[in-house]
């Protein structure tokens, strides 16, 4: 357990999860409720922002969802499982959110199941989830909205949309996404508190 009286706090390590700690977990969203909401909006998040495809916000599980009311979900979850991401099931789901997009419709999507946290690749499932939408349902418009803006922001470029928007291959964006991670690793590790 860690003493908050010491910064840094000793007796912690990378390799631990939250739960680990043995600290209080203390909400940094409304809708970020439980340390492991965080991996998931990590997952979701980005995409939330252009409100085409519902993340769960507004239902009783936030981040951890990919829907819209025009979704068939055993085809999202069969499509998304395909893809054999690392660390991670996709489970057919029908929800009808409370609050924010599709409020009160029935919405078709998958529930995600983080099911190894050291090797699941976040970020880019939404990208997978939007890959899907626009192979699969062409008339939902991911850009073009006033939300456009949001997501360049917290990509931190507008690249990834312009790629979308062009049709790019999955593969490439997923490239540029990942562009100078290796090197980012490399140059924060003298930086890091914790072993």
């Amino acid at each position: 357990k860690c003493d908050l009286t010491v910064v840094p706090c000793k007796g912690l390590t990378r390799k631990m999860n939250f739960h680990d700690t043995g600290l209080p977990w203390v909400l940094t969203s409304p809708h970020i409720t439980r340390p492991d909401t965080s991996m998931f909006y990590a997952a979701t998040g980005i995409m939330g922002e252009l409100r085409t495809v519902s993340e769960g916000v507004g239902y009783p599980l936030p981040f951890e969802m990919a829907g819209a009311p025009n979704f068939d979900a055993e085809k999202l979850a069969n499509y998304m499982n395909s893809q054999n991401l690392p660390g991670v099931f996709f489970r057919p789901i029908y929800y009808k959110p409370f609050y924010a997009s599709y409020k009160k419709e029935l919405c078709g999507g998958v529930q995600l199941h983080i099911t190894d946290p050291e090797t699941v690749h976040l970020t880019s499932i939404q990208f997978y989830v939007m890959d899907y939408v626009r192979k699969n349902h062409p008339e939902m418009k991911l850009f073009g909205n006033k939300r456009d803006n949001m997501f360049d922001k917290v990509c931190g470029t507008d690249q990834i949309r312009k790629m979308f928007s062009e049709g790019k291959p999955l593969k490439e964006i997923l490239a540029v996404w990942n562009e100078g991670v290796e090197e980012f690793k490399t140059q924060r590790s003298k930086y890091l508190l914790y072993k």
